[in-house]
């Protein structure tokens, strides 16, 4: 994607932002940044972006500022101010974790505070935003398709375990 397409998706869901703030969400860590290749003969570069950029600009904006959240196993984080810096460790766990990681862990009875995660109700958060944008209708990742479940508490055949959390489907909201 251009960076023009890439402002182009997120205007169109009703987020302002403009070529330099583009780049401040790459300088950040909060999405990839582009592939930049030379035009050749002086005239210029193009910056490409990935695919899922705008969806994942979209997330990280409606993930940032302050608020209440609640942890999976009970732990209360009152007024937590999510800054870009969560929001980049948020997407680079999510892109690099799997859905058997999630499901060894919630075995063995690790918080993710133990198992040195960040909160899985915005990792859940961003995930749905994130996704939302990609499928074009509201969706919602539910904790247990992290544990590759299917919600009655069986193993969702759709789901494999060498899934990136990334790849999940979600589903209707």
């Amino acid at each position: 994607m251009s960076p023009d397409d890439v402002l182009s998706v997120v205007h169109a869901h009703g987020m302002q932002l403009t070529r330099s703030g583009l780049g401040w969400y790459h300088r950040q860590g909060m999405i990839a940044r582009p592939t930049v290749r030379a035009l050749g003969r002086g005239r210029g570069k193009e910056s490409i972006y990935p695919p899922d950029t705008a969806a994942e600009v979209i997330a990280a904006h409606r993930l940032l500022g302050p608020r209440d959240v609640e942890g999976l196993f009970g732990e209360f984080f009152s007024k937590v101010r999510v800054t870009p810096a969560h929001v980049a460790r948020i997407r680079e766990w999510a892109h690099s974790t799997t859905v058997g990681d999630v499901r060894r862990a919630a075995e063995a009875g690790l918080t993710p505070r133990e198992a040195g995660w960040p909160p899985l109700l915005l990792v859940q958060e961003w995930l749905s935003h994130r996704l939302t944008v990609l499928a074009g209708e509201p969706r919602w990742v539910p904790i247990y398709q992290m544990i590759g479940e299917d919600g009655a508490g069986e193993r969702d055949p759709d789901i494999r375990d060498d899934m990136l959390l990334t790849e999940l489907p979600g589903v209707p909201k």
